[in-house]
């Protein structure tokens, strides 16, 4: 399907180098996807189908996407070609390229040995140097205070994502993603129900998205009650935080139910009590989001994973908003987006 009535777009994707220097325009890209994950640790994958108009080292470079809509760039983010085959006729060559997410680099480098992070070690300098070692140098990610608790210790093999992803856990931020410039991003973690809402897609004359929606919900694996206790050593004793829902509105609520649901966690690496308060709070939350997917099909928006819309159906009565959990994204312009939401839960 494709939209009508927008006016001024166009698509390049443009060529860079290892060290993210601008080449130029990639040439013959005939089409491709993106598809982004926020459940998976490496977030966002795609392909490009590209006639060959120009000899490219691909080992060598890196490509953005960019869609252009009434004459503003939205750049869709850097990805590592990978090394693709080509394919030949009489008169053309061809490949189809695999485009990989940047964090890709970052999963793909193991610990030779075990590693350890000294306790008082302070988060976020822990994981500006881990991806520095990486080789990677753009990063834009929020400081912090939060220091270790306690010594945190790694298995060989363990790789460098992983270690990021359990300290940023412990400081109570997002994992790791790469944003729509390419950069190696974070900030501390915010409740849906605390975020703005970035998009408001209504049934209206402005509406951008399609009739056809679906709407899915889990009602009796949510639970009501989630304890969550952290690693102890011997001088330092496990944080202990039970977050419940009591709210009486809630279908899911004690109140509600008329017993507790229970999910607990043990063995956390957290920074303070204050984070394992918002870790069983996000827990909470989060199980009770998960009772309702939306998915829609829509105009392509630069929205990003953990953005908040407000949706609106008046023939379905559905008023809600929710955060966006995943994305595939036409590189042409002109063709809808479809993604998945889950609704907005205050507790």
């Amino acid at each position: 399907m494709t939209l009508t009535g927008l006016r001024n777009v166009a698509h390049r994707v443009d060529l860079y180098t290892v060290r993210e220097e601008l080449l130029g325009t990639l040439d013959g890209v005939e089409g491709g996807s993106l598809t982004l994950q926020n459940s998976d640790s490496v977030k966002a994958s795609g392909s490009l189908s590209v006639t060959l108009t120009q000899e490219i080292d691909w080992l060598g470079v890196r490509v953005m996407p960019v869609h252009i809509i009434n004459g503003i760039d939205y750049p869709l983010g850097m990805y590592i070609p990978s090394v693709p085959q080509e394919r030949h006729t009489a008169t053309t060559a061809s490949v189809d390229v695999k485009l990989l997410d940047k964090l890709t680099i970052l999963d793909q480098v193991k610990q030779e040995r075990p590693f350890t992070v000294l306790k008082d070690t302070n988060v976020i300098t822990a994981v500006r140097s881990l991806i520095d070692l990486a080789g990677e140098k753009a990063v834009a990610i929020t400081p912090s205070s939060a220091t270790t608790r306690t010594d945190q210790t790694w298995d060989a093999n363990t790789s460098t994502l992983r270690i990021i992803n359990d300290l940023l856990g412990s400081a109570g931020f997002y994992s790791l993603s790469c944003d729509r410039l390419g950069n190696y991003t974070t900030s501390p973690y915010v409740l849906p129900a605390d975020r703005p809402v970035a998009r408001v897609m209504y049934d209206d004359r402005q509406s951008i998205y399609t009739s056809d929606f679906g709407v899915e919900e889990d009602l009796y694996s949510i639970p009501n009650k989630v304890t969550c206790v952290s690693t102890a050593t011997q001088s330092t004793p496990a944080l202990t935080s039970i977050a419940t829902n009591t709210d009486p509105e809630s279908r899911f609520s004690y109140p509600r139910r008329g017993i507790w649901i229970p999910q607990r966690v043990d063995n956390l690496e957290v920074t303070s009590q204050a984070v394992l308060d918002a870790e069983a709070k996000k827990r909470l939350v989060e199980a009770t989001t998960a009772a309702m997917t939306l998915s829609l099909t829509h105009a392509y928006v630069p929205l990003a994973l953990n953005d908040v819309i407000e949706f609106r159906n008046v023939k379905a009565d559905l008023h809600v908003r929710a955060t966006c959990m995943s994305q595939n994204i036409s590189l042409n312009p002109t063709e809808l987006m479809s993604a998945t939401y889950r609704r907005v839960v205050t507790l």
